[in-house]
């Protein structure tokens, strides 16, 4: 009676997958394509076009590169030429070298710096087209979603400070028609409870991925300002989308807020 048993449990089993396979299956498969089918195919002309961006980026890439070794090089020189030069006025001072041999010095040391600035413009120019092509990317038309990244830093090139930041304001309501949403100038209560020192920076509650977020940062690249753009929260460091600028706080237990620093101290919006 077992063989009996086994052979009718086993062909029960058989037909009971028979039916309910093809049965669970089906729905797997529509639920695929139409998952497949929400996905447009790209066009060989719209390839050809992705491909031509991912090169233009990657030489942008390397050609942004390449500028900051040579200016890595400029700075070295700069160094160098700076020791130089003030080595020569010790010793045109005592009337051991001749005058054209200062001006020589100082010369070599003016053609280095200018050589940095042009090096940090073109290097600033390569960071705005790199961000554009990322936007770009972003919408790119296989209307699939890009992994993008969680902040756009810029180290930037300009002795900036809160002292300069009418010029910023200045230049969002000449574009905008509206005054800079500035969420925070300087320290804040925000900023004392995330531990960060902000009394040199300001926050701006605008989106990096915005209009007015885009034209800003290009704005602050071509100036050579120095700039964190936040694009979601982050926790320790930013409570929401903003553009921070100016040099990156530093974190500490406590801030201490000098009395001149204080008085720049404005109720900060919810932002980090």
């Amino acid at each position: 009676m077992k063989p009996l048993r086994f052979f009718i449990i086993g062909t029960t089993a058989l037909i009971l997958f028979c039916f309910t396979g093809p049965a669970t299956a089906e729905p797997q498969k529509k639920q695929a394509a139409s998952r497949s089918a929400q996905v447009p195919r790209l066009t060989a002309a719209q390839k050809k076009l992705l491909e031509k961006r991912k090169m233009l980026v990657e030489k942008t890439r390397a050609s942004r590169d390449g500028l900051q070794a040579l200016l890595e090089g400029y700075e070295e020189k700069l160094a160098s030429e700076s020791a130089d030069y003030a080595m020569t006025e010790i010793m045109y001072g005592l009337d051991l070298v001749s005058q054209s041999k200062l001006d020589q010095s100082k010369r070599e040391l003016m053609n280095t710096r200018l050589a940095i600035q042009q090096a940090q413009q073109w290097i600033a120019e390569d960071d705005v087209a790199l961000s554009l092509a990322e936007d770009r990317f972003a919408n790119s038309p296989s209307g699939r979603r890009q992994h993008r990244i969680a902040f756009i830093r810029y180290n930037g090139f300009a002795d900036w400070s809160l002292a300069d930041a009418g010029e910023i304001a200045k230049f969002f309501l000449e574009h905008f028609d509206r005054a800079l949403p500035v969420s925070a100038m300087g320290q804040s209560p925000t900023h004392d409870r995330m531990g960060l020192d902000h009394r040199d920076a300001m926050d701006v509650a605008v989106s990096p991925d915005s209009q007015e977020g885009r034209a800003l940062m290009v704005y602050l690249r071509r100036a050579g300002i120095p700039f964190i753009a936040f694009r979601n929260k982050m926790r320790g460091w930013a409570t929401g989308a903003h553009i921070h600028i100016g040099t990156p706080s530093l974190r500490h237990e406590q801030v201490k807020r000098s009395p001149a620093s204080s008085a720049s101290v404005q109720k900060s919006a919810g932002r980090g």
